[in-house]
């Protein structure tokens, strides 16, 4: 069963994986190639926390039976104009390009 919760700092050493794998990021990131650490996802997590308060920003953890499995967010979120753009990243190989039932 797929389930989603509000994305947390426990969720940094996931993030910091999903974002390393390059099978994850290949259609996801500008620059797949990249590679990002624990302190520059605590300082992103930090910046995250900033913008979801002024509700510009909201990140979920994608579960597949309660295990994490990858992540999604709405960012740019403009309430007026009820727009937003969205982003899903499943990190987790063996779950990605599944199809849900």
């Amino acid at each position: 069963m797929i389930t989603f919760r509000s994305h947390t700092r426990d969720d940094i050493p996931f993030r910091v994986i999903w974002l390393n794998n390059k099978k994850a990021t290949q259609y996801a990131l500008d620059n797949p190639d990249h590679k990002t650490t624990i302190k520059k996802q605590s300082q992103w997590f930090d910046d995250y926390e900033r913008e979801s308060r002024l509700k510009r920003k909201k990140f979920l953890t994608i579960l597949y039976n309660n295990e994490p499995v990858g992540f999604m967010g709405l960012s740019n979120i403009d309430s007026k104009k009820k727009t937003a753009k969205i982003f899903i990243l499943i990190g987790e190989d063996k779950h990605r390009g599944k199809r849900c039932r």
